[in-house]
Order: structure tokens, then C-alpha cells, then sequence
């Protein structure tokens, strides 16, 4: 079962909110510098991670005018568009990075009470792989193969590609984005793809090696909402298609599991029996 859903971060500071200053937990880098100067400039910032969506941050400094009539950010070349941006905690070894990305927007704000404010957008690079519908065909080619090189052309660095051994005839890309492309083939297959410290993944569920997490009601969860459900629960599910160099049909078929893929109380039935003892 995979959770399909965001994680939202707030940082604000505010000791009503943190126990300590915003600066003695987090941190952020530009282009891998960082600067006293913006730590005590900053006003917040905001990380939301998603699963098939980038993941986002926003960084808002303090910019008021200077003396000289400038502002000190809204017309520096430290932040200046694709930048890289690291958010990662202070004080933690080796260093645990929250968020890693580049910058797609920068946003001046001029508020009501006169106060002025330069925020900065980023996201992670998976960004790049929205950017364009296009019409290609991939000859001779993998599923794997061509996710590789849709990676490639936008300079993103592959993690895990699973390979996914068959060899196509051809492969086309229909006035799709390469990220609606690989969600497409990824839904297909069962495959998982997701960003991970700046690196690109396409696996299956099997290539998963990390241990399970315990996580608790009241403890490590705010609510959790579980349910059963006796609807689409077929006994035997049947695909057929057509071998177009054979010039045949190609049939296939699959069982009900014979045991619950997941117990509660005395429910040890699968989907499908559980549904014909209730309604027949």
C-alpha cells in the first residue's frame, strides 16, 4: 500500500510557535554559501514536500530600503533564477538537508504597513521535466531507457532505474510532458517514482530496502482514517490484447491472492471472498 499525499513544513519566527530562534534549528545555503547577514534578515520559510509533485520552498527576507535608495536582496546576484537552495537543520551530523532545489521565481513584496520583503521560490529539479508537451518515438527501446534519457536531456541526475527488460518495437511520447509520460508508464507497470537528494528514482515496490516505520495514533500521527471496502473486488481478472507481428490474440489471467493482504480483528478473508460471503 503507498500513501499519496504531501508533507507540509512551517518554520516561522516566532517564539510563540518555536521554543528557540528560527536560526538556532534551521539553516539554508545559496549556491552552497550562506551569510550571517541573511539569517538575521529572515522571516520564514516554508518547505512542502509532495510524492509525484516538485517539492517546494519558499524563503522570505526582511528588505527594507538603505540609506542609498537600493534594496539589499530584491538587487543582488546571490539569488538570481536556478540558483541552487539547500534548507538543512543546524547542528546535525552528517548534515540532514531538508530540501534541495533551485530557484524558479523571485518575488519582491511591498506590504500595506510599508514594510518591505524579497522572497524567493524553489523547486526541486523534477521541476524541469513539466517544462513542454512534446511528440517524440523512441525506436528499439526499454521503458527504463527512455525515462534514463528523458533525465538526462533536462540534467537530472538518475537514482534507481529499474530495468524493465523489454524491448519495444517503439515508444511514443503523445503531446505529453516527460514527467506525464513516466507517471503514465510508471502507473502501468507499478512502478514508484519519486526525487530524493537531488537524485531521480524509478522502482518497483520490490527495490524498496528500507525498514518498515511504526508510526502511532496520538503519538507520531495528528488522525488517521483506515477503511474496508467490499466494492471492486474481483475473483479473477482477465487482460487481453493483440500481438500485432503474430497476428494473434494474446489472453491472460489472474486469481484472487488466497489470503488477506491485511488482517483486522478476524477479517483474514481476501477482498474478494469477503464480499461474496456478505452479498453472494
Amino acid at each position: 500500500m503507498w500513501l499519496r499525499g504531501s508533507l507540509f513544513l512551517w518554520f516561522l519566527l516566532d517564539d510563540r510557535i518555536l521554543s528557540c530562534p528560527l536560526w538556532e534549528r534551521l539553516g539554508f545555503k545559496i549556491n552552497g554559501a550562506t551569510d550571517d547577514a541573511w539569517v538575521q534578515d529572515l522571516q520564514e520559510i516554508v518547505v512542502e514536500h509532495s510524492l509525484r509533485m516538485p517539492s517546494m520552498c519558499t524563503i522570505t527576507l526582511y528588505d527594507g530600503l538603505n540609506t542609498d535608495e537600493t534594496f539589499t536582496y530584491m538587487e543582488s546576484t546571490t539569488f538570481k533564477l536556478g540558483a541552487e537552495v539547500v534548507i538543512f537543520v543546524l547542528e546535525s551530523s552528517p548534515e540532514e538537508v531538508v530540501f534541495r532545489g533551485e530557484i524558479v521565481a523571485l518575488e519582491p513584496l511591498f506590504r500595506e504597513d510599508g514594510s518591505s520583503a524579497f522572497r524567493v521560490r524553489a523547486y526541486d529539479k523534477s521541476h524541469r521535466l513539466h517544462r513542454g508537451k512534446k511528440m517524440q518515438t523512441h525506436l528499439k527501446q526499454k521503458y527504463s531507457d527512455v525515462v534514463t534519457k528523458m533525465l538526462q536531456d533536462v540534467g537530472l541526475q538518475p537514482g534507481t532505474i529499474t530495468d524493465t527488460s523489454v524491448v519495444h518495437e517503439f515508444l511514443i511520447v503523445n503531446n505529453q510532458t516527460s514527467m506525464e509520460w513516466i507517471a503514465m508508464v510508471a502507473d502501468m507497470l507499478g512502478y514508484q517514482y519519486y526525487m530524493e537528494d537531488g537524485k531521480f528514482h524509478f522502482k518497483t515496490a520490490e527495490d524498496f530496502d528500507d525498514a518498515l516505520v511504526a508510526l502511532g495514533w496520538r503519538e507520531d500521527l495528528r488522525s488517521f482514517y483506515p477503511h474496508v471496502t467490499t466494492t471492486h473486488q474481483p475473483s479473477q481478472v482477465q487482460v487481453y490484447a493483440w500481438d500485432q507481428v503474430k497476428k494473434q490474440m494474446i489472453t491472460g489471467s489472474n486469481q484472487k491472492p488466497a489470503k488477506a493482504s491485511v488482517t483486522i480483528d478476524a477479517m483474514t478473508k481476501n477482498g474478494a471472498d469477503t464480499a461474496k460471503s456478505v452479498f453472494g
